[in-house]
């Protein structure tokens, strides 16, 4: 399982490392350690927590392991704990970004994507300049966007890649929490279809994503980690995040990794 996999990556990079803060927002969960290292994840709704555990304080390797939990606020505080892993190796390494998501899945105007959690700020950046867009997400119901996005529920998704020629898939983080992502990946590889991992929700680990295929990575670096959580604890979202400088997009193009 991805998670799982994921967790054997960013448990040695968090021995040793203090927790400072941690919020579960109403968009997002943040996690913060010492050296200003913060790690999101979008929060995932549910059941707060499972039996009677205390989450903080505590290791922070020791709360990455809630990212295996089947309980939505659990899960979200572990990959928000997992990316400040990922955050910190980011960091350090010299990422050859490309201009925009749409250059680096090389698509156009003949080509149709699917949305894997509606984006809609995205599909308006996108919408006139693909064929279609197509969405799916978890609790599906109608919203506003541009002429040429079709909104449909989440059991749709098999359907949408078998029926309709989809050129690329572009998973919003969040499947990283809600464990989804594994049957996502199968699928859309099984149908070739290029893949897109998107939001300041997925761990920045390239090499890792890239072995399974994974084509482009829309992540997010962190540069201003106290603005960022003081802006989490009052229910912002990911616009709110980029418009006061806390984020700054990354778009990583595996297959020239």
């Amino acid at each position: 399982m991805i998670s799982e996999e994921l967790l054997k990556i960013a448990k040695p990079l968090l021995y040793g490392r203090k927790v400072l803060d941690l919020v579960v927002g109403l968009r997002y969960t943040a996690l913060l350690l010492d050296e200003n290292c913060l790690g999101l994840a979008f929060t995932l709704k549910g059941p707060h927590l499972t039996g009677e555990k205390r989450i903080f304080p505590k290791n922070p390797h020791e709360i990455a392991d809630l990212i295996v939990s089947t309980s939505p606020i659990e899960a979200s505080i572990g990959l928000a704990a997992v990316n400040a892993a990922s955050q910190m190796r980011a960091s350090k390494m010299d990422l050859q970004t490309s201009e925009s998501l749409l250059d680096a899945l090389k698509l156009s105007k003949h080509d149709s994507i699917l949305m894997v959690g509606l984006m809609t700020p995205l599909a308006w950046e996108l919408h006139s300049r693909v064929c279609k867009i197509w969405a799916v997400e978890d609790t599906f119901s109608a919203k506003e966007g541009p002429p040429n996005l079709e909104v449909r529920p989440w059991w749709a998704l098999d359907i949408i890649l078998q029926r309709e020629r989809i050129s690329a898939v572009l998973v919003s983080g969040s499947a990283v929490g809600n464990k989804t992502i594994d049957r996502i990946l199968e699928i859309a590889n099984e149908k070739g279809s290029k893949v897109a991992l998107v939001g300041p929700s997925v761990p920045i680990f390239p090499r890792f994503w890239k072995t399974k295929g994974v084509d482009v990575l829309a992540a997010s670096l962190i540069i201003n980690p106290n603005l960022a959580i003081k802006l989490i604890k009052t229910g912002c979202g990911s616009r709110d995040l980029f418009r006061k400088g806390c984020l700054k997009k990354v778009i990583l193009d595996l297959k020239q990794e």
